[in-house]
């Protein structure tokens, strides 16, 4: 499935929003008999579905709301193609798509040729200096043949002094103008990336949500039901961090996040509450040797 996730930088909590399941469907057709009678045929083709796709039919379905929120799409470099990112722009959207060389070698060609901008910040974090390497260009042609979009090329570099080693680098393409006041801003919006893949794919796969497991049950939409529920479960969770002030300082109390749900559980099988109040109450206490 194409997760949608709600990040920013520097927030520490992520929010699913509504996914697109990526599934292959029988391609398949009805003759009739003479008898006006629907006979099935046998399998034709199976359509290939895949993450593109499957990101243009949330877009298709769901671009006019995040246009409200005057959103800014992040994905890897997979979707920095042209059809995506035109799919974006004319759906009232940005994006921030990270870009590799390798797989986009007009624009590598293009930046190789131009005078970019630059910046340097230096940073110290009371273990060492950090310095922080901007270079960018705006208006380059996001491919050689057909139709073209201008997009702005950002690369970053992260330097430690100390250690004279470049401890972290990338690059992007997105369609907001790039500035010396922006740039900075632009960076960290691309690395918020990494919180989709860190914050939600992980913790879904490893921290009690088992994701990974195989809900391939049924026959039509069961898998995806009950793997809808898991996002909804986190989401709430989510929620819970951001607004209940009870739900974050239990949380505190724990480790691991599924360390602490299996607490819950324990204690919701074991004990009887009248409130949510109550049961979260319980539960620091407990937690602090009450």
């Amino acid at each position: 499935m194409v997760a949608a996730v709600l990040v920013r930088p520097g927030g520490e909590v992520v929010l699913p929003l509504a996914p697109e399941m990526i599934r292959n469907e029988d391609t398949r057709g009805n003759d009739k008999n003479d008898d006006a009678e629907p006979v099935q045929k046998s399998y034709e083709k199976q359509k290939q579905d895949c993450e593109r796709t499957a990101a243009k039919r949330l877009l298709e379905k769901h671009g006019a709301y995040y246009k409200e929120l005057k959103a800014t799409l992040l994905g890897d470099d997979l979707y920095a193609n042209h059809n995506t990112c035109k799919a974006v722009l004319d759906s009232g959207l940005s994006f921030i798509f990270t870009c590799k060389d390798d797989s986009h070698p007009w624009i590598a060609e293009q930046f190789k040729y131009s005078t970019p901008e630059t910046l340097i910040r230096v940073v110290w974090t009371g273990k060492n200096h950090r310095e922080y390497r901007y270079t960018w260009v705006n208006g380059l042609e996001n491919r050689a043949d057909g139709e073209k979009l201008l997009v702005q090329y950002l690369y970053f570099e992260l330097y430690i002094q100390e250690t004279g080693k470049i401890v972290y680098k990338n690059s992007w393409i997105t369609d907001k103008t790039i500035t010396k006041d922006n740039v900075s801003l632009l960076v960290d919006c691309g690395r918020a990336r990494w919180k989709i893949e860190n914050e939600n794919n992980n913790v879904l796969k490893n921290y009690g949500y088992h994701l990974e497991h195989n809900f391939g049950h049924g026959e039509n939409h069961a898998c995806e039901i009950y793997c809808v529920l898991n996002l909804l479960a986190f989401f709430v969770h989510g929620l819970m961090i951001l607004c209940d002030e009870n739900f974050i300082k239990a949380r505190s109390y724990f480790g691991r996040r599924d360390e602490f749900y299996n607490a819950l559980r324990t204690f919701f099988w074991a004990f009887e509450f009248q409130s949510w109040e109550d049961f979260l109450s319980f539960v620091i206490a407990h937690a602090k040797g009450g």
